[in-house]
């Protein structure tokens, strides 16, 4: 089966090839891989733009995972064809697999080699002449060698002389190195390790002859020089072997040999001394044989290897040199070279760890070396280039565990290529060439920060830090504490380490020596540090620094002190004690002091400059941890908080004290809250795992959060493996004073956490530092929004124990530490702020450059307040029309509103929507944006602020106050003003015959007849009055008005009722003068007196004169037939204004006589009562039809 490492859309295009497996002997096994045709034909057009594409001349690798499949990337080799292409074999532990690497161009494939059994370690790779590699590996399975060979699409393997003993019985055990090289004629050679019975190893070779596919078999090396009388069976040569082609075209090997040589009594034979001979040897073949000589042997009587991993390189002059590493003590890396006349070998690495682990060597053009190897201390992969005595030393990786099975190669151009495994992940990385614009040692493909400035140290994100060294003499190796003052400077006390003269301290207590004391130093104005200034000295004093300030000022350190020494110079007593600064000198004072006493010391201050100081007490059996609290000014008091706790941090959280430490029995992290009883409330923080025996750190947030930090190691003490979920995690443990919320801030793949320190930012983010003593270096969890992501320091000097950190106020983080350099130093860095507003969007791409520290944002690095929605040019913090139309965007103003959208009055409501655009400044508005003075709910023009009936029934006329007459109740009788006869008078409240009189006769204008409508004003009040003369047609004589009394009418038989019917209707009544004076009308005077019926009819007078009464009749009876008799103001004939009533009322009144007998511009006094006021003061006007109040000037 073939895989391939490549991205994911190209590896869905690919093919899985399967192949049948052949048997391990005669028939030889196939694989089948693409070819490179299959791959260009599915390369992307801008594949050559890829970042491999431009690694000419790089000054840096770029470090790329070409294999994670299960545990992999053992055994590297590596070859490069004259085409270029890069070839890189490899042990694959999870499949047990021979596998390979190859650069395509943009990626790395990876294929099977060989899957039978477990085969493919102490792989040895070379390239053939036709520029197909071909692989050497061992097979644990059957115990022989293999060699595979690429036929151009496919692979093929073969057993390495077959039925010869190639590896029987796996004589390596796992590790060691087999030589591998190919010839000119493409005919293979092999060096390997074998067994050969009774505990005796070999150094056998074989060839395989191209010209006729035949095997040679035979022994480079079994025990020459030995001792071989006494102890032939002893020979241990080979485990590790080198082969290379040299000038002549024959083989050469270099090897590691062990064999035992003796000193017999020259008179008996017998053996006086005997020992093992370890060297590095050489074997050169001549053609027939071998001839070998020892490059290195270990001095007679020292059990050590000269040289143990080894590499054989020969230049393309024929130059032979040896890499190789030396045991003895503190592994070094050592060179051999061929001088021709013999080999000298030199140191040129050496250290106080273990160098040159899994050693590979390549030769340039010119002659010079390039030698990488591991340092096995530090787990880093590092390279030396040079010759001679100059070399050049380069880390290549030191992140992680890094460089075990390491390979190197050199490409056209001289560069180094480099394949190794990553023992944190397991996977295959293949370092290559790439360009680094900044000359930061990081790839540009991975460097975050493209413009390091020169000198400056990095993460592994390729981003600066300013760094200053504090110290430069003595071993400050441990115990610093930092704190910012109300100026916003910053004090820093630590523990000044031993001199250089001396690899201790002076601990007589009497010696004021400026070792092993207590420092402080304040910040400068300028960032810089003013000159340290000790504290406290004489002894061993001021460990476990720890340093506060008061509210009032007052500064402050804990410590750590040895008070007491016997005469051998061991401590009898220890103390805790404590400094204060009073102006500029600092006074100090004993704490506590016992056989031992004072470890730990832990400093807190209350709000009102309360101290208290935790420590942990180890005089008794048991390590007790204590609290002491300043009672009063120099006088301290102390209790116990628990026995077998320690390593604890104090903290006030709202003036009440909180101790956080580990506990050794039971195994956790505990917190330890006073009861104010003179007690102690204690809270398990962990509840299983291995919690680190090393300091926890705390913090309190803003809002009395306590943030508790610790490393929570493996499940049991038994267990090694990082594997479970909270396994090998740095946490930290938020206290809400109920309950713990946990962050996991980072998973290690060892227990290699040290020394955490945290602290909060002003947006409420965790930051963390501590020591990976794995690594060797400073880490860092810095918050993102999806989480931490874990910063590694790649300082110029090897760790970084006890780190302080603190964080600005944007976020940046700034942290105190002590390398383990040969002279530790106490250094600071203060993380450079790449990107401008730390909102974790580059500054290239970031669209909002000023973004609050803290605040959310999207993918262009603006926060909600930034961004602008709308695209109306407003940003939504200051957009007061947040969805402005399209159409209307350019139309905007400052606010960001349209003119749909505009609030002119500022009243929150747009002016579209606004039916009261001119609201006035800080009323209160509804959605309609009218205030209670713009608003008229009822729509009586009354505005609601004023209007006192607030529902109005629609039509209604309404007073000043808002109310109709149905809303009011003048005379508060109970009857609203509308249903109230007279709305001012409570004596009257209905007229039923609505004739103007209340129905009420004892009120006032009280009804006679309150059933039946009439006009009368006599005797009897709003009775009917035919006549309209007054008088109530019950006590009128003439109800009809006529002249003639009812009486009479009677008598003469006509109509008492009716005024056209009175006596003497029917005769001539009238004078006719025709000027002669009988008023006859015919000139003769009739004087007899008599008087004789008309036999004429009527006069024309009187005809026109009964017309016209019968149309005023006719006209009558229409209006009371259409207002049903009454005076119904809603039917009423149009009204004048009251302006019209008042003229009319000064117009003089025309008499009663008048010959016209006309109403028109009449006013007649009623003498009724005005049904508003009550005054007897209204009047008809007839030619209105009204009548209408003088006194109130109202109408009735």
């Amino acid at each position: 089966m073939t895989r391939h490492t490549m991205t994911a859309s190209i590896a869905m295009l690919l093919l899985l090839v399967f192949t049948s497996l052949a048997p391990i002997l005669g028939a030889p096994n196939t694989v089948d891989v693409l070819s490179d045709q299959d791959l260009e034909n599915q390369l992307p057009d801008d594949s050559k733009l890829w970042p491999a594409g431009a690694r000419s001349g790089a000054t840096s690798w770029l470090k790329e995972i070409a294999d994670s499949d299960g545990d992999t990337g053992q055994w590297t080799s590596s070859a490069i064809a004259d085409d270029g292409t890069i070839w890189v074999s490899f042990y694959s532990a999870y499949g047990r697999d021979l596998k390979v690497a190859k650069w395509t161009g943009w990626s790395w494939q990876v294929d099977d080699v060989h899957v039978i059994g477990d085969v493919g370690k102490y792989s040895e790779i070379a390239i053939d002449s036709n520029g197909d590699p071909r692989i050497a590996s061992f097979d644990i399975t059957n115990g022989v060698l293999r060699i595979s060979r690429f036929e151009g699409t496919y692979w093929t393997t073969y057993t390495v002389a077959p039925g010869e003993n190639t590896g029987d019985g796996n004589p390596y055990s796992g590790e060691g190195r087999i030589g591998f090289a190919i010839d000119d004629s493409d005919s293979e050679w092999f060096s390997f390790y074998v067994d050969i019975g009774s505990g005796e190893y070999v150094l056998k070779f074989a060839n395989w002859d191209s010209s006729d596919s035949s095997w040679a078999y035979g022994v480079i090396d079994d025990g020459f020089g030995e001792d071989s009388a006494n102890y032939d069976d002893y020979t241990d040569a080979g485990q590790f072997s080198s082969l290379q082609i040299g000038a002549d075209g024959r083989p050469r090997v270099a090897y590691t040999c062990a064999i035992v040589n003796s000193i017999s009594d020259p008179v008996t034979g017998t053996v006086i001394n005997a020992w093992y001979d370890k060297s590095l040897r050489y074997a050169a073949f001549d053609g027939s044989g071998w001839s070998i000589n020892d490059i290195h042997i270990n001095e007679s009587g020292s059990n050590y290897w000269p040289a143990w991993w080894l590499q054989l390189e020969i230049d393309d002059n024929g130059n032979e040199n040896i890499a190789y590493q030396n045991i003895s003590g503190w592994d070094s890396v050592r060179l051999a070279v061929n001088t021709g006349s013999g080999w000298s070998h030199s140191l040129i690495a050496n250290n106080s760890n273990n160098l040159g682990e899994y050693i590979r060597v390549e030769s340039d053009d010119t002659g010079d070396l390039h030698i990488v190897y591991q340092d096995y201390t530090n787990d880093d992969l590092v390279l030396m280039r040079g010759s001679g005595t100059n070399w050049e030393t380069i880390k290549i990786d030191r992140i992680g565990s890094v460089g075990a099975y390491a390979d190197i190669s050199l490409n056209n151009n001289g560069e180094e290529i480099f394949s190794y495994n990553n023992f944190d992940d397991s996977d295959l990385i293949l370092a290559t060439p790439a360009v680094d614009a900044d000359g930061d040692g990081l790839a540009d493909a991975q460097d975050r920060c493209m413009n390091t400035p020169i000198g400056k140290i990095i993460d592994d994100a390729g981003c600066h830090y300013e760094q200053k060294i504090l110290t430069t003499s003595g071993s400050d190796s441990q115990y610093v504490d930092v704190i910012k003052g109300a100026d916003g400077l910053l004090r820093l006390a630590h523990f000044r380490g031993m001199s250089d003269e001396s690899d201790s301290c002076d601990t007589e207590v009497t010696n004021l020596t400026d070792d092993c004391n207590l420092v402080y130093r304040k910040q400068n104005e300028d960032g810089t540090w003013a000159a340290g200034v000790i504290v406290d000295q004489g002894g061993e004093t001021g460990r476990y620094a720890s340093i506060q300030i008061s509210p009032d000022g007052t500064e402050s350190i804990a410590f750590h002190a040895k008070s007491e020494i016997n005469s051998f110079g061991f401590p009898t007593k220890t103390a805790a004690k404590i400094a204060t600064k009073t102006g500029t000198s600092w006074s100090v004072t004993t704490i506590s002091e016992d056989n031992s006493t004072g470890w730990y010391t832990e400093l807190a201050v209350d709000s009102q400059g309360n101290r208290v100081v935790s420590y942990t007490d180890n005089t008794g059996i048991y390590s007790t941890l204590k609290l002491a609290r300043e009672t009063s000014p120099g006088v301290w008091s102390e209790e116990v908080v628990q026995v077998n706790g320690t390593f604890a941090k104090v903290n006030f959280v709202n003036d009440v004290a909180h101790v956080s430490y580990y506990s050794s029995n039971p195994h956790m992290i505990r917190l330890a809250i006073e009861d104010g009883a003179g007690g102690w409330n204690i809270h398990n923080v962990t509840n299983s795992g291995m919690v680190s025996t090393f300091r926890l750190d705390t913090t309190v947030s803003d809002d009395g959060r306590l943030l508790i930090n610790f490393f929570r190691g493996t499940d049991t003490s038994s267990d090694t493996t990082c594997d479970a979920p909270q396994e090998c995690t740095v946490q930290v443990a938020e206290w809400n004073g109920t309950d713990f919320k946990y962050n996991i801030l980072h998973q290690s793949t060892a227990v290699n956490i040290r020394h955490l320190s945290v602290d909060i930012d002003i947006a409420g983010f965790i930051h963390s530092t501590w020591y990976n003593y794995g690594y060797g270096l400073l880490q860092i969890a810095s918050p993102t929004p999806n989480g931490w992501e874990i910063l590694t320091l790649l300082d110029d000097e090897d760790g970084a124990s006890y780190p302080k950190i603190l964080v600005d106020g944007n976020g940046w983080e700034q942290v105190w530490y002590h390398t383990y350099s040969d002279t530790p130093q106490l250094r600071e860095v203060k993380r450079f702020a790449w990107e401008a507003d730390h909102d974790f969007v580059d500054n290239d791409d970031d669209q909002c450059a000023d973004t609050p520290y803290g605040a959310p944002v999207d993918m262009w690095g603006c926060s909600n307040e930034q961004r602008d929605d709308d695209f109306d040019g407003a940003s939504n913090a200051v957009d007061l029309c947040p969805n402005t139309p399209g159409f209307e965007r350019h139309l905007a103003d400052s606010d960001g509103c349209s003119p749909s959208q505009k609030d002119t009055d500022g009243d929150g409501v747009n002016d579209a929507s606004d039916s009261c655009p001119n609201t006035t400044d800080f009323e209160t508005v509804d959605g309609g944006g009218c205030s209670d003075a713009q608003r008229d709910s009822d729509g009586d023009g009354v505005k609601d602020n004023v209007d006192q009936c607030a529902d109005t029934p629609p039509g209604e006329s309404v007073d000043l106050n808002g109310c109709s007459a149905s809303q009011r109740d003048n005379d508060e009788d109970g009857v609203n003003d509308k249903e109230d006869f007279m709305p001012n008078d409570d004596s009257q409240h209905t007229d039923s015959d609505g004739d103007g009189y209340g129905d009420n006769p004892d009120g006032t204008n009280g009804d006679d007849c309150p059933t039946e409508s009439g006009t009368s004003t006599g005797d009897l009040v709003g009775c009917p009055d035919l006549d309209d003369d007054g008088i109530a047609n019950d006590i009128d004589d003439d109800d009809d008005g006529d002249g003639f009394s009812d009486a009479d009418e009677i008598a003469n038989g006509t109509d008492p009722m009716y005024a056209l019917d009175f006596p003497g209707l029917g005769e001539d009544t009238t004078d006719v003068n025709d000027g002669t004076g009988d008023d006859t009308g015919d000139g003769t005077d009739s004087t007899d007196g008599t008087s004789e019926p008309a036999t004429e009819g009527l006069s024309t007078a009187v005809i026109g004169a009964i017309a016209a009464v019968i149309v005023l009749l006719l006209i009558g009876i229409a209006v009371l037939a259409l207002t049903g008799g009454k005076k119904d103001e809603s039917q009423m004939p149009a009204i004048p204004s009251l302006a019209q009533a008042q003229a009319e009322l000064a117009t003089p009144t025309p008499s009663a006589s008048d010959e016209s007998g006309g109403q028109t511009g009449e006013m007649v006094a009623t003498g009724n009562a005005c049904k508003h006021c009550g005054a007897m003061e209204v009047y008809h006007i007839p030619s209105y039809g009204a009548d209408y109040c003088k006194a109130c000037s109202q109408y009735n």
